[in-house]
């Protein structure tokens, strides 16, 4: 058997780039299997973002830039923080909105007070917070109204008296 020059050298650099292509730091490794976590789903989504191959259960990646890749992919999903979709945000923000509005709300009757019986100084602490004055008596309806109300009134030296 015979071999000429060209075909002999063709066949030492095919078996170099051979050797060069199978050096220990691919062949002997690869592929790896891997898994994201506990999660099947994460798993499945990192392995779609890496490029690997899904057998189902877990991840097959062949080279070591999809191994890296599906590292990558699966910290960012190990580490993601809990996401909504817009409409779910939507109704996250109206009640959260309807919920501030009513917890400010106070549900107090109109309550009725004089100040010491004395129509003056019941109109004076009337006005002071900013009260219904119906010509005797203050028509108070917030928590606040109410303070304001007692405060003038005490400042008058007056007494408090209220009813529904």
């Amino acid at each position: 058997m015979t071999f000429k020059l060209t075909s002999l050298i063709f066949l030492t650099l095919a078996v170099i780039m051979v050797m060069l292509s199978s050096s220990a730091n691919t062949a002997d490794a690869l592929p790896y299997w891997c898994v994201c976590g506990e999660s099947r789903t994460k798993t499945h989504r990192a392995c779609i973002n890496a490029g690997a191959n899904w057998d189902g259960g877990s991840c097959g990646c062949d080279t070591y830039p999809i191994h890296n890749n599906f590292i990558a992919s699966c910290a960012r999903l190990l580490n993601s923080k809990m996401t909504f979709k817009p409409s779910t945000l939507i109704v996250l923000a109206i009640a959260t909105i309807m919920a501030a509005a009513t917890t400010g709300a106070e549900a107090w009757q109109q309550n009725w007070c004089v100040c010491s019986n004395n129509m003056p100084k019941t109109q004076i602490a009337c006005t002071a917070a900013n009260g219904n004055w119906d010509g005797g008596s203050c028509g108070i309806v917030t928590n606040q109204k109410y303070d304001d109300f007692i405060t003038s009134c005490n400042k008058q030296r007056g007494a408090v008296r209220c009813w529904l």
